[in-house]
């Protein structure tokens, strides 16, 4: 057995220092296992500084200071390859969440705003986060680090975004512009200069750059950075229509009331009650109209100003259907009320006046015309799932047939009036 010199010894630590092995600890282990190496193989006679220079490179690929790196890692992250499993089963995991809730979300099953929130939450914050810390502790050059670094925060970024637009969250039109932003200016220049260079991979690298360059310029398309003027605007203009003819109802209505005949009208109590009662349910209606759009927007208003819902968040069913409906899928308190005080209304003109209600006052179940006859609710029917214009709409219509079933009592009963004279 080979017995190492002193000088050999102080040989073998300086050659590891010079190499850039800085850790004190890992310099002594160093030594002993290379000392342990040559001390068996090594035979008397044979070459101690060619054998030396064999054995010291097994133990890296392009340089010692490897070795010491590696060791870093390794005591940074001690959980290096249980991370490594979170993150492909994060990803895993993300990605049928988000093919499952896509699947439920075109069939309007319930769930799939859950699945979809847990496939963005989990891609954004677990996937993507590990996947961007393993890799900056993979030996690579500074380059290739900022090129992870600017696809994971675009990922990140357009993960976020598409979030914020299936949930109908405000501030996703700033999202989809910093998605492209960084993309255009971060991501896209850092690949094509990383790898333009390289002749192997040069066409790959133009073609691949063109297939990033043309994503993101229809992502920078689709983005809608003023409100346009789509269906949505017209249908609340068309609301705004809608309110100034139930204004004139209103007001006609109780134009007919004062200019009753209160001497000669026979039911001037119970006239007196049903136009208390039409301005009650009216009043009702308009102020579960204000409070969703004020739940809706983060707004404060009073009142409704129509010609500027569309500026808001008011895209699509969800946002109507989260405030009228529990996580259940059941009507809220303040429509179950509302449907409540319209049959209260009806009862009270049918028993008094014998008068049936028009539209929407018809609180019994309907069928669906396009299925196989299904019965649903009044609430369900109106409300659920229904875009927000349309909510508004139907909440409007609602009250012009309060004061249609109203004036019609208003009319019948001058009608009845005359042909007793006659």
């Amino acid at each position: 057995m080979y017995k190492l010199s002193e000088q050999q010894i102080d040989f073998i630590l300086d050659d590891i220092r010079r190499n850039g092995i800085e850790m004190e600890e890992l310099q002594l282990n160093l030594l002993d296992h290379i000392c342990c190496i040559i001390e068996q193989n090594l035979k008397d006679g044979d070459d101690f500084e060619g054998f030396y220079k064999k054995t010291v490179q097994k133990f890296y690929k392009n340089n010692l200071h490897e070795v010491e790196e590696e060791t870093i890692t390794l005591l940074t992250i001690k959980n290096y390859y249980v991370m490594k499993k979170t993150m492909i089963t994060s990803g895993t995991l993300a990605v049928a969440a988000f093919v499952l809730g896509s699947f439920f979300k075109i069939m309007y099953w319930p769930g799939a705003a859950v699945l979809l929130l847990l496939a963005m939450v989990t891609l954004t914050f677990v996937f993507l986060p590990l996947l961007f810390f393993i890799k900056s502790k993979e030996p690579s050059n500074k380059k290739n680090k900022w090129l992870v670094a600017a696809a994971v925060l675009t990922g990140m970024l357009y993960a976020t975004a598409s979030l914020f637009s299936i949930m109908h969250w405000p501030g996703r039109t700033y999202l989809w512009l910093s998605t492209s932003a960084v993309s255009i200016f971060a991501l896209i220049p850092i690949y094509f200069f990383t790898n333009i260079k390289n002749e192997l991979n040069r066409t790959n690298t133009i073609v691949n750059t063109i297939i990033l360059v043309g994503a993101t310029g229809i992502l920078f398309l689709q983005t809608s950075i003023r409100p346009g003027k789509a269906v949505e605007l017209c249908n609340f203009y068309a609301n705004e229509d809608l309110a100034s003819t139930q204004n004139f109802l209103l007001e006609s209505g109780t134009l007919m009331f004062k200019q009753m005949d209160t001497n000669a009208a026979p039911h001037l109590k119970k006239m007196t009650n049903l136009h208390q009662k039409s301005k009650n349910l009216c009043a009702q209606i308009e102020q579960l109209k204000i409070n969703l759009v004020n739940a809706v927007d983060s707004r404060t208003d009073k009142e409704i100003h129509y010609a500027t819902l569309y500026m808001g968040n008011f895209g699509g069913f969800v946002p109507s259907t989260r405030f009228l409906f529990d996580e259940n899928h059941q009507p809220r308190e303040s429509l179950l009320n509302l449907r409540k005080e319209a049959e209260n209304y009806l009862a009270f003109i049918k028993k008094e006046f014998n008068v049936e209600g028009t539209g929407m006052l018809n609180t019994k179940e309907s069928v669906e015309i396009d299925g196989d006859g299904t019965l649903f609710s009044w609430e369900i029917f109106n409300f659920y799932k229904v875009p927000f214009d349309v909510v508004v709409r139907n909440l409007t219509q609602l009250q012009i047939d309060v004061q249609i079933a109203e004036q019609r009592v208003f009319l019948m009963t001058a009608i009845n009036k005359s042909s007793t004279k006659n």
